[in-house]
């Protein structure tokens, strides 16, 4: 009966020093996987949700554009507009390089 007390004993321990050093870690590695892949699939559906919003906002416009036509911008005059040259210091700023709409779009989203 100490013999298989004994045995017990090792058993038991040999089962416990298993479960500490190879399923647990692995059971917690599965669930901190888990919650960085959830995480990682919201921000690239974010990011596929604001991607198609400024799409939208420049069709938007775009079609704005159209609809007023083409006579409109020769009445407004034929003058060659020249694109201002970007301010380096604001260069990295989206709401710099936004029109009102999209820059409206992209605040909602934000």
């Amino acid at each position: 009966s100490i013999a298989t007390v004994g045995a017990l004993s090792f058993w038991y321990y040999f089962f416990a020093i298993i479960m500490e050093a190879y399923f647990i870690p692995n059971l917690v590695l599965a669930v901190i996987n888990d919650e960085f892949v959830k995480a990682s699939e919201e921000a690239d559906q974010k990011e596929r949700d604001r991607l198609a919003l400024e799409q939208r906002v420049k069709q938007q416009a775009e079609l704005k554009r159209l609809a007023v036509g083409p006579g409109a911008e020769a009445a407004a005059g034929s003058e060659e507009t020249e694109e201002e040259e970007m301010d380096p210091v604001h260069a990295h700023n989206p709401e710099y390089r936004m029109t009102p709409e999209e820059l409206a779009a992209w605040r909602a989203t934000t």
